[in-house]
């Protein structure tokens, strides 16, 4: 074993650098501009189909139009969720609570892009006056936290990074 061969005279530098993209990715997560899609409506009764939204979230899902949304998206577990066990737990969720905050899942893009959203939803009731029957309205805003949720991946392995330099930098020091 030879100490010497874990020295690294530029340490303190590596270790400054580390530190100064750990702060531009900090500044990332707290400044992050994410799409919004305020405005889902689905309905249990039928599949979740979607029954409104609005223009950003057409875009969030890689369409060109909420028409487009709403004419092609009709099974939301198998064409939306990356993984449909995520939106069973949401559905879960909703009908033990009323509500869900700050749900995080990853959903599929219509050109199979994955990203990241945080989901805040709450079930009404639609009443219609003239058949007298209540159905149960999914009323969600989602927001889109790929970057944020990129950013605390790479934070994650510069504390790993600068752990293991550390380390180093006492065995050899």
């Amino acid at each position: 074993w030879a100490p010497e061969l874990y020295y690294q005279p530029d340490l303190k530098e590596k270790i400054a650098a580390l530190k100064g993209d750990m702060a531009r990715v900090i500044g990332i997560m707290d400044t992050e501009g994410s799409a919004q899609l305020p405005g889902v409506k689905t309905m249990p009764e039928q599949g979740y189909k979607v029954l409104m939204v609005n223009r950003d979230g057409a875009n969030m899902l890689g369409c060109r139009s909420p028409e487009e949304v709403i004419a092609n998206y009709s099974n939301l577990a198998e064409q939306v969720y990356l993984y449909p066990a995520s939106r069973l737990e949401e559905i879960k969720v909703l009908q033990t609570h009323g509500e869900i905050k700050h749900y995080e899942c990853q959903w599929k893009k219509q050109n199979g892009e994955i990203i990241w959203v945080s989901i805040n939803a709450r079930l009404v009731s639609d009443a219609d006056a003239e058949k007298q029957n209540e159905q149960q309205i999914i009323d969600k805003f989602v927001l889109d936290i790929t970057k944020r949720r990129v950013a605390e991946e790479v934070l994650q392995h510069y504390t790993f990074l600068m752990k293991e330099m550390g380390k180093a930098a006492n065995i050899g020091g």
